[in-house]
């Protein structure tokens, strides 16, 4: 039974494309695991979900792993936003630009980015994440939220060890999480090497220029403290951070940024509370939470950026600064 509805459930592009995370050898299904013959390793496969992390360690990856699991069973809510918030952070991406394309979800959260990619008509979705809380969360957001939730194949796996062949996703996403890896640039290189010849990734991540606020202010406070606070009572700090915020984006920022928007781009963090005037008071909670809870976080400068691309030897490739405090990334290869 386990056998069948994992066959129905994973398409034959995303079972194609995987490999053994520790040595990369072809992999065979069984009826509750995934074997690697080269070296003997054995994945179950947990309600159609395989879980292709080898050794899981105890470490600031797993812990940043755990607690955003954490955030996205708390904060598990759709808003019709996520979709143009998406396409800004994918920029110069369309929706039509997914039809018909393999695609690996790098780091998928909650699983909103992959139900989007597959409404735009990806053909089949690898959507992966290292957090169990993170799994389990997707696993429900794209059952609810999917239209075709069998294009959705929901894997656990660590980008520093990808169970995947290389060149083999026409298209790679990967928005907000290289920051979060102890090494970014190893991260990038890793996914980089999973897109086709002629395929395209799109990075997202936060910004060395333009963020000196919040790495000289928010930063320490995240690392030294925040992040080490036990998960509920953190919650409970973040809203309450959230009811002032709320007003203030609400009641101040906005109307002065329909009244007089030439003041309002004078205001401090004027582009980045833009975005939540749309957004209700638990989604704004949610970004606030997000910003205090993990332990790690890097700044990723242009010139880090140059570095990834010409280590990976991309040469086809755009890289934009959003709002003024953030990278986008797009590469073909």
């Amino acid at each position: 039974m386990i056998c069948m509805l994992y066959s129905m459930v994973m398409q034959k592009e995303i079972a194609d494309a995987m490999a053994c995370p520790r040595c990369r050898g072809i992999v065979r299904f069984d009826a509750e695991k995934i074997l690697c013959p080269a070296c003997g390793l054995l994945f179950p496969i947990v309600e159609g979900v395989p879980m292709m992390v080898p050794d899981a360690t105890e470490d600031k990856s797993s812990l940043t792993a755990e607690r955003f699991g954490y955030e996205w069973q708390k904060f598990a809510e759709n808003y019709n936003e996520y979709e143009d918030q998406f396409l800004d952070w994918i920029a110069p991406v369309t929706p039509d630009f997914f039809k018909d394309k393999v695609v690996l979800d790098a780091g998928c959260g909650k699983g909103k980015h992959s139900v989007i990619a597959e409404s735009f008509g990806a053909r089949a979705i690898a959507a992966i994440d290292y957090g169990l809380g993170s799994i389990e969360s997707a696993r429900r957001y794209i059952r609810q939220y999917a239209k075709h939730p069998e294009k959705i194949q929901l894997i656990r796996a660590d980008i520093r060890r990808l169970p995947f062949k290389p060149e083999t996703f026409d298209y790679v996403y990967s928005i907000g999480v290289l920051h979060h890896l102890p090494d970014p640039k190893e991260g990038f290189l890793k996914l980089a090497s999973l897109v086709k010849p002629g395929g395209s990734m799109s990075v997202w991540v936060y910004g060395y220029e333009g963020n000196a606020l919040v790495r000289y202010t928010v930063e320490p406070l995240r690392r030294y403290v925040t992040s080490r606070i036990p998960q509920g009572l953190l919650l409970s700090i973040a809203w309450f951070i959230t009811v002032p915020a709320f007003v203030v984006a609400k009641f101040v920022y906005r109307p002065i940024n329909a009244l007089a928007p030439k003041l309002y781009v004078k205001l401090p963090m004027a582009a980045y509370i833009r975005m939540w005037f749309d957004f209700p008071f638990k989604e704004i909670w949610n970004i606030i939470y997000d910003q205090l809870v993990t332990p790690i976080t890097h700044y990723i400068s242009r010139e880090d950026i140059e570095d990834w691309l010409q280590t990976a030897g991309i040469t086809k490739h755009e890289v934009s600064q959003r709002m003024g405090f953030s990278w986008r990334i797009f590469l073909t290869k």
